[in-house]
């Protein structure tokens, strides 16, 4: 019999991948506030909210794992409306939870978290015994959805697992959202021939992940059982510096650094560098298979 797999989240970025990536093997169901505009994901979306105890609950009951991608993401809404934030990412977890803890069926309940719970590191790579420390609400509500779905592995059995994406991009990303990568912010400058900004040196380092890697390892996540109970990084384990990312994007385009690039001041309260540490994920079959030559020419090209 076909296992059945709810994807939370599924009109987003990672979610419609997911969605599209899982159907090929397993009953997929989506939940998420809105559609996609992608007919194959939204055949199978179901419009709700996941702070909705009915709705989560009526879904949960008869799917035998879950993959948790919705979320609140946006930091700046975060510092505005911590209420709102807290009651998205922790409470709706939480319902997602409770119900999963009730259908003695799932068999893995896998959370996407984020690298953001680190806050600024204090050693690199990051690894994932590196001290938690959020600068925001939205990391708050992070990291507390991940220990409360690591808290349910230990008091209830609930085969949990969860995962630290760092830098994620692809080519749905909506330029214009305040979160969107780095890769498709500039893809989308050159694009409307706009200079890029780059502020200080550009030489601070991000850890890029391309979208389709991440499908990847959580279906490794989700169909190994010797993940339970357990926090992976997910990365490249390689920095890409801002300057060497817009150098990529410009040639890439065909243009000229000289008059593309704008040197501004550095910008305060950002985190200087951060790239992971994916010995953990390596161990258990991950690998990166799009380089980020190719990721951005992906972006560049679409």
């Amino acid at each position: 019999m076909t296992k059945k797999i709810l994807i939370s989240g599924s009109s987003g970025q990672v979610g419609s991948y997911l969605v599209e990536h899982f159907s090929k093997k397993y009953d997929v169901v989506g939940l998420d506030i809105k559609k996609s505009g992608i007919p194959k994901v939204d055949e199978v979306t179901v419009l709700g909210d996941i702070r909705d105890k009915e709705k989560v609950n009526d879904l949960v009951k008869d799917v035998d794992a879950i993959i948790h991608a919705a979320a609140q993401l946006n930091i700046k809404f975060s510092l505005d409306n911590p209420i709102i934030d807290a009651n998205i990412n922790i409470a709706g977890t939480l319902n997602l939870l409770e119900a999963a803890r009730k259908n003695k069926n799932i068999y893995k309940f896998v959370y996407l978290s984020s690298s953001v719970v680190y806050g600024n590191p204090q050693y690199l790579p990051i690894d994932e015994n590196h001290p938690l420390n959020p600068l925001s609400p939205y990391g708050v509500s992070k990291m507390t959805a991940e220990r409360y779905c690591l808290l349910f592995n230990k008091l209830f059995g609930l085969p949990a697992v969860c995962v630290r994406p760092f830098n994620i991009y692809g080519s749905r990303e909506d330029p214009k959202s305040a979160y969107v990568s780095i890769v498709s912010k500039f893809a989308d400058m050159v694009r409307n021939n706009q200079p890029l900004i780059i502020y200080g040196d550009g030489k601070q380092m991000r850890d890029l992940v391309h979208v389709k890697d991440v499908v990847s390892f959580i279906e490794i996540l989700l169909e190994r059982q010797d993940t339970i109970g357990e926090v992976y990084n997910l990365g490249s384990g390689k920095p890409t510096t801002v300057l060497e990312l817009a150098k990529l994007i410009l040639k890439m385009n065909g243009k000229d650094e000289k008059g593309n690039m704008i040197y501004k001041k550095e910008e305060t309260g950002k985190i200087k560098n951060s790239y992971a540490d994916i010995k953990k994920s390596l161990k258990i079959g991950y690998k990166q298979q799009i380089a980020i030559d190719e990721g951005v020419k992906e972006i560049v090209n679409s």
